[in-house]
């Protein structure tokens, strides 16, 4: 996955050259709009949308670690009658393609919200997801957004 696939620049677009103010949760309720309305996405649309969805349906924790061990938490998280976890978004969404795919946005995108976004996703769930050591640059990003 490289750069914004065409397909979805119409939900970002108005983020990305957004005057007014506006918090992450607005933009995971347009992209979850989009995504109910464009069912038929090109395979890589599919998976930006994934990755993008995954983006903005975390949130900070605001005490201690989150469920995950990380700063950054599932919207929801519940357990299973058996037992077993279940998490809104999911830790299985970041491949290391969708990790790849974010950090790319983290430094593409124009407005600070989605730079900051996107570069604290990365930061913080990449080691916890792949084992890789996270890029120090996409802190700055974040710092700098």
């Amino acid at each position: 996955m490289r750069l914004l696939p065409a397909e979805l620049q119409p939900v970002l677009a108005p983020f990305e050259d957004a005057k007014e103010a506006f918090g992450e949760l607005q933009v995971a309720e347009s992209l979850g709009e989009f995504r109910l309305k464009n069912t038929a996405l090109s395979c890589e649309a599919a998976q930006a949308l994934d990755a993008e969805c995954f983006a903005f349906y975390v949130g900070a924790c605001r005490e201690g670690n989150s469920v995950w061990g990380a700063y950054l938490q599932p919207i929801m998280s519940g357990l299973t009658h058996a037992g077993e976890r279940i998490d809104q978004p999911s830790l299985t969404v970041l491949t290391r393609d969708a990790l790849d795919y974010l950090a790319q946005r983290a430094t593409e995108s124009r407005h600070p919200v989605l730079k900051a976004r996107y570069a604290d996703v990365v930061w913080d769930l990449r080691r916890k997801t792949t084992g890789d050591a996270p890029d120090v640059a996409l802190a700055r990003v974040a710092i700098d957004a």
